[in-house]
């Protein structure tokens, strides 16, 4: 559990949102998609890869976050059936071009992992969703028609700009535990991106950073943590947990 909420702090704080939170608009005849019972059917034809990796979160209804905006250049032509949903995503994701990327399944009912999150890391700077779940009412689960005549719909519309907002970092970092001395500059820089992070993560990166930070320190022979000390210790900690599988 514990190494689950490292790997969602990590990406959070991998790269600020900068630019406005955006969705992609997409054709409605390509890509084709269709998400039953876990397994996935993909036929696209000369489709970019953002737009792809746009019409998976909205024919999946989960959220995709691309990290950078240097996206692969490459049209993607692709075709399968009713594979798993894992080795699907993991497909598409190879087809695009992405190197760093991370696949996230969360708890729903006992026993059953659903499928909630693709991650994509990228060249170049700032964050943006590509596509955000939609919360389904309970009483609407059980009409898959009228979720995927919503689907439909989703997909054919203009850009749309969604934004996060988390409550401002009202805690403190214990210095005390830290081998080095800290520059009020780095506490700064600190304090302002743990702001980013969502609150029940917060402690844990909060730990994490201040190990990371001494380590560089060591490694660098210093007695004193600077902002670029702070700064590469959050960098470390998203590449430390977005690295795809071998």
């Amino acid at each position: 559990m514990r190494l689950n909420k490292i790997i969602l702090c990590a990406l959070y704080i991998t790269a600020l949102i900068s630019g406005g939170i955006t969705a992609v608009a997409l054709a409605q005849d390509n890509p084709q998609m269709i998400y039953k019972d876990g397994l996935l059917s993909v036929d696209a034809v000369k489709i970019k890869p953002e737009a792809l990796m746009a019409a998976l979160g909205q024919k999946c209804n989960i959220s995709v976050v691309a990290h950078g905006d240097v996206f692969p250049e490459d049209a993607v032509t692709i075709h399968f059936d009713n594979l798993a949903v894992r080795e699907a995503v993991k497909k598409l994701i190879k087809a695009c071009g992405f190197k760093n990327y991370l696949i996230d399944f969360q708890d729903d009912d006992p026993g059953n992992k659903k499928f909630a999150r693709v991650e994509l890391f990228m060249s170049g700077s700032g964050t943006r969703l590509l596509n955000a779940a939609a919360e389904v009412p309970p009483q609407s689960q059980n009409l898959p028609a009228a979720a995927e005549k919503q689907q439909d719909r989703s997909a054919g519309a203009g850009a749309q700009t969604h934004g996060y907002v988390f409550p401002e970092f009202q805690g403190t970092l214990d210095y005390e535990k830290s081998k080095n001395s800290w520059q009020d500059e780095a506490k700064t820089y600190t304090h302002k991106t743990l702001g980013s992070v969502p609150p029940e993560y917060r402690d844990v990166a909060a730990d994490y950073l201040l190990k990371t930070c001494d380590e560089i320190a060591q490694e660098r022979g210093v007695t004193a943590i600077n902002k670029g000390i702070a700064a590469e210790a959050f960098q470390r900690m998203g590449k430390k947990y977005n690295m795809p599988p071998k």
